[in-house]
C-alpha cells in the first residue's frame, strides 16, 4: 500500500503536538510538487537534500528556531532568518559566468546563453590596472625609471 503525503502527516502531527502543550508556534509544510525544475533531480541534489534536511532536523531537536540550513563554503551551517532577508535579493548578471553555469547544469536551451560571454570581473579588474600603470609611466616622462 501507498501510505499519504509525509509532509502533511508530519505537519498535523507536529501542530497537535504543540497545541497540546499550549505552544504558539507557525509551522508551513511546502509541497515539493509545487517546486519548478528543469532537469530531474540526480543523485547529487538527491544527497545534497537529505543532508539539508537532516541539518534542519538536528538544529530544531538543538532548540534552535528561526533559521534555514545551508552550506557555506564546504560547511553545512545554521543561517538565521533574518539574516537572509536582510541580505535581500541578489542578481545575477546574464551575460556572466553565474548564469551560463546555471543555462549549462540545467540543460536549457541556447537562446538563453548570452551571445558574447562577459569579461570576468578579475580580468577587467587587472586590465584596469595595467592601463593605469602604464598612464603613470607615460606622464613621468622618464618612462618608469629613475
Amino acid at each position: 500500500s501507498i501510505s499519504g503525503d509525509i509532509g502533511v502527516y508530519l505537519k498535523s502531527s507536529i501542530k497537535e503536538f504543540l497545541k497540546r502543550r499550549k505552544k504558539e508556534h507557525r509551522l508551513i509544510n511546502i509541497d515539493p510538487t509545487y517546486m519548478i525544475r528543469s532537469i530531474p533531480a540526480n543523485a547529487g541534489d538527491k544527497v545534497y537534500c537529505t543532508v539539508l534536511s537532516q541539518q534542519a532536523v538536528h538544529g530544531a531537536m538543538s532548540g534552535f528556531t528561526g533559521f534555514s540550513a545551508g552550506m557555506v563554503s564546504t560547511n553545512f551551517v545554521y543561517i538565521p532568518i533574518t539574516d537572509i532577508i536582510q541580505a535581500g535579493p541578489r542578481k545575477v548578471d546574464p551575460q556572466g559566468q553565474m548564469w551560463y553555469r546555471l543555462i549549462t547544469s540545467t540543460q536549457q536551451p541556447a537562446q538563453f546563453v548570452a551571445a558574447e560571454p562577459a569579461v570576468a570581473p578579475v580580468e577587467e579588474e587587472e586590465e584596469e590596472k595595467e592601463k593605469k600603470k602604464k598612464d603613470e609611466e607615460g606622464t613621468n616622462g622618464s618612462g618608469g625609471a629613475s
